[in-house]
């Protein structure tokens, strides 16, 4: 069995170059800024209760200008600056599954503040009929392809409407007791997981991705080895599940078409993608 070891550090990679800038006044470019844009409030709804949700707003040509989430420490309420114009607002609470979502259009002027009080529909209860939603593989800021915060990252589900709270990335444990906080905050139940990226010997990535479901807190399983090794270590870190990620992917991460049929292959895993490259 391979001996779990510490978690390394995650490695981010620029997406550009930047080049060094003169500091503007900050008096200055608040007050360029006050009158450049405006203060968008949103209140979300559902059956008269505050609701978390998605705010989406686009210009006149359809374009995204702004995506954000209702703030977790006041259920229901997003708060955000948007330039001088003409929006429509796409309001969405349940991911346009569970309930309906809604369109208002909004003008922001200098200064201003604009605020729209939203009532969200709800057309379905699934848990009424014992379905309960997940995202099982999802990756914060610690994982060496994503830049999302962890509020944003937890945010994102909660508007969702999932039922549990879950972090998964790549290399890394360290959104672990962030997003255990925020989801104890938000009185949400949590999942705490790793994608495992398995390696070989020289480095690339030979049998897939495989999420480990749940870990104990800040628990770290070795990806090097074969799926038979790290499958028991995660086993042994907790998990109850293991998940195979985008079996068919391509590229070198699709664990069924470099796997199955050699000898590393171990179905022991408990469920799998069903995602594939056009």
């Amino acid at each position: 069995m391979v001996e779990s070891r510490p978690c390394p550090e995650p490695v981010f990679i620029p997406l550009f170059e930047s080049e060094v800038v003169a500091a503007a006044d900050p008096a200055v470019a608040a007050e360029e800024t006050s009158n450049n844009s405006g203060t968008v409030v949103v209140n979300v709804t559902m059956d008269g209760s505050p609701e978390d949700a998605q705010v989406v707003a686009r210009n006149s040509s359809g374009g995204v200008v702004d995506l954000v989430y209702t703030n977790l420490t006041d259920t229901g309420t997003a708060t955000f600056e948007l330039p001088l114009g003409e929006y429509e607002l796409e309001i969405d609470a349940g991911g346009n599954h569970i309930s309906k979502g809604v369109n208002r259009t909004i003008t922001v002027e200098s200064g201003e503040t604009t605020s729209l009080d939203v009532e969200v529909t709800q057309l379905y209860e699934p848990n009424d009929r014992g379905w309960y939603a997940v995202d099982p593989h999802g990756h914060s800021k610690f994982s060496v392809d994503s830049e999302t915060p962890i509020e944003t990252f937890v945010s994102a589900q909660i508007a969702a409407q999932l039922d549990a709270i879950t972090v998964s990335d790549h290399y890394s444990v360290a959104g672990h007791t962030p997003t255990k906080n925020l989801a104890q905050e938000a009185e949400m139940p949590y999942i705490l997981s790793q994608d495992i990226t398995s390696l070989s010997s020289n480095g690339s990535t030979t049998c897939g991705h495989h999420n480990t479901n749940p870990l104990h807190e800040n628990e770290y399983v070795n990806e090097s080895g074969s799926p038979s090794e790290f499958y028991e270590d995660a086993r042994d870190a907790g998990a109850d599940t293991i998940h195979v990620n985008h079996p068919y992917y391509g590229g070198g991460i699709e664990y069924f078409n470099q796997m199955v049929g050699t000898f590393d292959f171990n179905g022991s895993f408990n469920a799998a993608g069903v995602y594939k490259r056009a």
